[in-house]
């Protein structure tokens, strides 16, 4: 690609060259996508329409609950219209499915930071080109299935950008002004909870370095086979060698039957690597949390109501690659329950009840397994310690 003319410093981005251009880099034969410009209100609403069409909101809403039952997050929120919001300012388009126009913000509907859209033309343009083979199925899978394919898709975006940057730095955007860390920052400005918010960016940010990965391995060819056969978890993600393996590393936790006082649970999920990675850097240095979640193998998480107000009941699984990796997350878990709750970490099965709370952190069942407990009445606490046995 020939290297273009700077642009002028009063001059509006062309987004439609921009979308020609990474089109061309990104290998996609197709017409341009028409674009036109939004306010912010506009291109929130149709993020939002993706969020709801990738999940159902009632189940998104139930997630943040298992998510406060555990503790991650203080109570549940309405969360697909915070990550809207979060998404429209990082992105700065998307994609209007039934029009079949990419929608950038219009800078004077955001005055208060620079907007860059190329991360959302570019992730319009593979939405069309590939978000029928890989999202077409997506209210039906797990958490951690539903991040990896996102990672797939928005880390492909990330890196065509990335590429597009290195090529034609001249047609680079100006960065705002004030660091992301600054909490006056329009990003930080979304008062989405700090778990959730690390879910959301996930697949922009470990999602760009899987498809590195990939495009070193195979360039673009490489990618583009992905989406016939997307990662499976975010471990593969977080680990390309995972995924370019042929060792199946998916297993299933029971039990089978999961009514516990005839109550059923209204979440049933598999996590991923990465939300327990996310758990445990909120109370380990970094290098402890990478060494506990490393050897995840599955796991699962089981939520019942409780009777009245306060949080749910929690039971969370987790098996792992060997007793190692099992002590190196218990370890972690156990720092982050006591610096929660203010309690004693020890090496051992931690059982305790504080401010309402009964909660065992124990290694269970078969193999390396950990369970996590976080219970509103000992009595349920000690019935989710029989369901895991």
């Amino acid at each position: 690609m020939e290297p273009l003319e700077p642009l002028p410093d009063d001059a509006a981005p062309d987004f439609v060259g921009l979308g020609i251009e990474l089109m061309r880099l990104r290998q996609i034969q197709a017409l341009p996508t028409p674009t036109v410009s939004g306010k912010v209100e506009e291109v929130e609403a149709l993020v939002l329409a993706s969020l709801k069409k990738w999940q159902d909101p009632e189940q998104a809403q139930l997630f943040t609950g298992a998510l406060a039952a555990l503790g991650w997050i203080p109570q549940p929120v309405d969360v697909q219209p915070l990550q809207a919001a979060l998404l429209t300012r990082m992105m700065g388009a998307w994609l209007d499915e039934e029009s079949g126009t990419v929608v950038t913000v219009e800078p004077a509907s955001l005055p208060t930071m620079q907007v860059d859209a190329s991360l959302g033309v570019a992730v319009a343009h593979l939405i069309r080109e590939f978000g029928g083979i890989l999202l077409s199925d997506a209210k039906g899978l797990t958490t951690d299935e539903r991040l990896a394919r996102l990672g797939l898709l928005f880390g492909d975006a990330a890196l065509s950008r990335l590429l597009h940057e290195i090529q034609q730095p001249a047609r680079a955007l100006p960065q705002g002004k004030l660091s992301p860390n600054d909490p006056d920052h329009p990003l930080n400005q979304v008062l989405l909870p700090n778990f959730l918010r690390e879910l959301t960016t996930f697949p922009i940010q470990s999602g760009m370095e899987f498809a590195q990965s990939l495009h070193n391995a195979g360039g673009f060819p490489q990618l583009d086979s992905a989406y016939s056969r997307p990662p499976a978890s975010t471990a593969e993600v977080l680990e390309t060698g995972k995924y370019l393996s042929d060792q199946e590393l998916r297993i299933e936790l029971g039990p089978e039957e999961v009514r516990v006082l005839d109550t059923d649970p209204y979440w049933d999920d598999e996590l991923g690597q990465f939300l327990c990675l996310t758990a445990l850097r909120a109370h380990n240095e970094d290098d402890a949390a990478y060494e506990g979640s490393a050897g995840w193998m599955a796991d699962r998480v089981l939520v019942y109501p409780v009777d009245g107000q306060g949080r749910d009941h929690a039971c969370w699984q987790t098996q792992w690659r060997d007793k190692a990796s099992a002590s190196a997350f218990f370890k972690g878990m156990a720092k982050a329950l006591a610096e929660r709750y203010g309690v004693e970490a020890t090496e051992s099965e931690m059982t305790f009840e504080k401010d309402g709370r009964f909660v065992r952190l124990i290694r269970g069942g078969p193999g390396a397994r950990v369970v996590l407990i976080d219970a509103a009445s000992e009595i349920w606490a000690e019935a989710l310690v029989e369901l895991c046995r």
